[in-house]
């Protein structure tokens, strides 16, 4: 049995942009023959939407996405570390090149298999708080907040509001063979 975030995160991160399983063991290969002690990739995607709401009408609205891969290496007290904001087999390939200069280089070849080890469940479903109500819906919430703050007293004059939501995935395998997604 494998968490259930481990396979969202694999459609989230990987499946969308053409990256299979196959691809991230590949890119473990190219880390091979370089002495590498310690290497992973993580993958994120974090997507966040809020809303103020200020003298009864909405003043700031925001949606934003950031997405990339990381890949880290450790060779012995030397570690470094490769970043691209684009999940594709070809960015994932280049982080590696760059990392696994901190390698002396030999022939030695290692073979990672990737797995989705069972993990503890989930503390939290994989769902997308940005999806579950439309916008109108959101800023129909801050609305009736002000005016159920407006009446609490008369002598409130002035009311901010806000709502947000963030939904974050990420993936990270290991060269030990690990696979591992939260949400």
């Amino acid at each position: 049995m494998t968490n259930k975030n481990t396979e969202t995160a694999i459609s989230v991160l990987l499946t969308p942009h053409g990256v299979t399983i196959e691809d991230l063991e590949s890119a473990f290969a190219e880390l091979s023959g370089k002495h590498i002690d310690f290497a992973d990739f993580y993958f994120q995607r974090t997507v966040s939407e809020g809303y103020v709401l200020e003298e009864g009408i909405i003043k700031n609205g925001s949606f934003n996405t950031d997405m990339g891969v990381g890949v880290r290496a450790v060779s012995g007290e030397k570690s470094a570390l490769a970043y691209s904001d684009e999940i594709s087999k070809d960015a994932l390939i280049e982080a590696v090149r760059t990392v696994r200069a901190i390698g002396n280089f030999s022939d030695d070849k290692t073979v990672v298999k990737l797995e989705k080890r069972k993990i503890p469940e989930a503390l939290y479903q994989p769902v997308n708080p940005i999806e579950l109500k439309e916008t109108k819906d959101k800023i129909e919430i801050i609305k009736k907040l002000d005016k159920l703050a407006r009446k609490l007293s008369p002598h409130i004059i002035q009311v901010m509001c806000t709502i947000s939501s963030v939904y974050e995935v990420i993936l990270i395998a290991k060269r030990d063979g690990a696979l591992a997604g939260d949400i």
